[in-house]
This record gives C-alpha cells, structure tokens and sequence, in this order.
C-alpha cells in the first residue's frame, strides 16, 4: 500500500492510536505536532501503553487506581516500537497560517516520493480542552479553543484541498 496519511495532533491520545494503527494496516502516516522536534519515542510509547489499559478505580479511603487489562491486540504491542519508528512527524501549528502552509508543502513533496501523487488521506484530530467550568474560562480561553479545535480544521483542509481537488481524489476526516 503506498496511501500516505496525514494525522493532525499525532503526539497523543486519538491521533497516536490513529497513526500507530494505520501504520499497523500498511499506509504511510504523517503526523504532525506543535512540537516534534521533542517528540521522545520512549514516551510516544509509554502514553499508548496507558492509553490502551482497562483501569480499575477503588475508592474506600483514598481513591486507587490500578491498571487490569493490556486493550492492544497482540500483533501491534509485538511490532510497536517499529510502529512507532516509522511514522514521520512533522512540526505544525494548526492555529498558524505559516506552519501550516510550510508543513503541508512539505508533506505533499515527501508523499510524491512515495506514490507519485501526493497526500490521500487528511484526519484533521489536533484539538484541545481545558479543563474549567465554562463561566470560568476566559474569553482567551474560548478564543484558543476555537481556533484549534474549529479554525485548525479548516485551515489544514484548506491546505491540503487544491491538491486533493486538482487529483480528484482525496479523503478529510475530522474527529
């Protein structure tokens, strides 16, 4: 398979498990992050393996919490440093035009290497939360929200569209 995808917010959660298991199925990933020149693959690894366990909450006198039970099928948890080896990230700023203009690009050259056409699969997943009750955040608060979570979305789908429209041929999916 040669379908090179594109993960938004690939460093964590959703979008880790989106890239390590699409890996997984043969396509190429591309996964972005604000910050992947950092990107420790040790805890790329660490944060899947906590993400895919069943936990147990207990709560008599103090809350405890204990992991039950690994969720990872078998053949990824074998191959997973692989997995991980082999996606490509790429340092992105959903909320900048810039970033994502020169990240794109970028990512469009190194999947014509690949499959001679370019991009095939965006999942728009960068996103972020913040953890107050809403007459609590600030308006800067709700501004940052919106342009990662709304704004973001629509500026890399808007990057990558003109090429996916002139090859008409080309899926976006946001989650």
């Amino acid at each position: 398979m040669n379908e090179v995808v594109v993960i938004t917010g690939a460093s964590s959660g959703i979008g880790l498990s989106h890239a390590i298991f699409l890996t997984a199925k043969g396509y190429t990933v591309f996964g972005t992050s604000r910050r992947s020149q950092t990107l420790d693959k040790k805890k790329l690894k660490e944060d899947f393996v906590r993400d895919h366990m069943k936990w147990k909450f207990t709560n008599k006198e103090k809350t405890i919490v204990k992991p039950t039970k690994n969720l990872i099928p078998k053949k990824i948890e074998k191959n997973l440093d692989e997995l991980i080896d082999k996606i490509r990230f790429f340092n992105m700023d959903v909320t900048s035009d810039d970033s994502v203009e020169k990240a794109i690009n970028e990512m469009e050259i190194e999947a014509k290497k690949i499959n001679d056409h370019g991009i095939n699969i965006l999942i728009n997943n960068a996103g972020i939360s913040f953890f107050k009750s809403a007459e609590v955040l600030s308006m800067e608060d709700w501004k940052t929200t919106f342009d990662t979570n709304l704004f973001g979305m629509v500026r890399v789908a808007k990057a990558v569209l003109p090429q996916m429209r002139e090859r008409r041929e080309g899926r976006i999916i946001n989650t």
